[in-house]
């Protein structure tokens, strides 16, 4: 076709005024529409996807032209908006992990991995697991018993066969902490960040501490957010603000996520190494003696049903009011501005 149009036996037309892969109008808005409805699942400070959809609207409706003067404008004002400043850094930050002083500045190359063995098959175990597995290593679990071995499985054949069938699978989590120690080698170092990037996980190097990265951020976290109900907030209304303001769950239905065994088992490593910074509250233990331990027993913070889709339940007032009644607390109305208060606690520990 280049030939034909050097030649001039075919016409030369911009690409910015084709309309032959354009649908007709009424086909064309109707695929906009939906395109909108799946943004609005996402944070709404996320508008660049919003705004695309605007955009390509005005050039089919409008003509190339307009749509070209509308992205100029567009383009200007999410240029100074707090998102897009917070999304290169995240662009940035993520590059920035795989790159470790003094370890990736050595000139060493990634050994070939083939075989990798997961101490323990829990929660964090059989995720780790599957997503080596769906990229192609071989795993080898290890437990301490035949029965927590059967149960490890378990979680990674299922974990395995949802992520073969689900567009977005539970257990996809981006982050992948790498935890060195004095006597950690800078090519192990460097292997495991290959791993990192061939499972398609975000590495982050941390030094053996209490919490490591992620715990070290989300215990403040998950401690702003008991403090704040023990002071008359909302369970549900908390977490819908973390999830408005753009996180994939609140600080409640993560518990209910990972189980209260883990938040319990996190959070004594937190009261035995920094007791003066700890918030402690009664309000999870009080939940595990009635035997509600989270989404794996259907009751936590939330009930679930077979799909494990998450309800709120009032039954939690009684755990909240005798959580209060052994703190000594009385209820503040004041206690309103939610999300701040959590996330603030988040920003500090980072």
């Amino acid at each position: 076709m280049a030939l034909d149009i050097r030649a001039r036996n075919k016409p030369h037309v911009s690409s910015l005024y084709k309309t032959d892969k354009i649908e007709p109008l009424g086909k064309a808005c109707e695929i906009l529409k939906f395109s909108r409805a799946q943004t609005r699942t996402q944070p709404p400070n996320l508008q660049h996807p919003q705004v695309c959809i605007d955009v390509i609207e005005e050039g089919i409706v409008s003509g190339p032209d307009a749509g070209l003067s509308k992205e100029r404008k567009a383009f200007q004002d999410l240029l100074k908006s707090d998102t897009r400043k917070s999304l290169v850094h995240v662009f940035f930050a993520r590059r920035g992990a795989m790159k470790v002083p003094g370890v990736t500045d050595l000139g060493l190359k990634p050994r070939e991995i083939r075989k990798v063995a997961i101490v323990g098959g829990g929660l964090t175990g059989s995720r780790i697991a599957t997503a080596l597995i769906l990229n192609g290593y071989e795993v080898v679990l290890k437990e301490v018993t035949q029965k927590f071995l059967d149960a490890g499985i378990g979680r990674v054949r299922g974990l395995t066969f949802h992520s073969l069938i689900d567009l977005y699978p539970t257990h996809v989590m981006p982050l992948l902490e790498i935890v060195r120690t004095s006597k950690t080698s800078p090519q192990t170092v460097v292997d495991l960040l290959d791993v990192a990037k061939k499972i398609r996980k975000t590495p982050v190097v941390v030094g053996s501490c209490t919490g490591f990265a992620v715990n070290r951020m989300f215990f403040p976290y998950t401690q702003a957010a008991l403090l704040l109900v023990e002071r008359g907030a909302d369970v549900y209304k908390i977490d819908r603000a973390i999830t408005k303001f753009g996180m994939p769950m609140g600080p409640f239905r993560l518990c209910d996520h990972v189980g209260f065994g883990v938040a319990m088992a996190s959070g004594t490593q937190f009261v035995y190494s920094f007791p003066e910074r700890t918030y402690k509250s009664m309000l999870i233990p009080l939940m595990q003696e009635d035997k509600r331990t989270g989404e794996n027993t259907r009751k936590g913070f939330y009930v679930y049903d077979d799909k494990h889709k998450a309800s709120p339940d009032p039954e939690i007032d009684k755990y909240i009011e005798k959580a209060r009644e052994i703190s000594g607390i009385l209820v503040d109305p004041e206690a309103t501005p939610i999300g701040h208060q959590i996330l603030g606690c988040v920003v500090k520990n980072n």
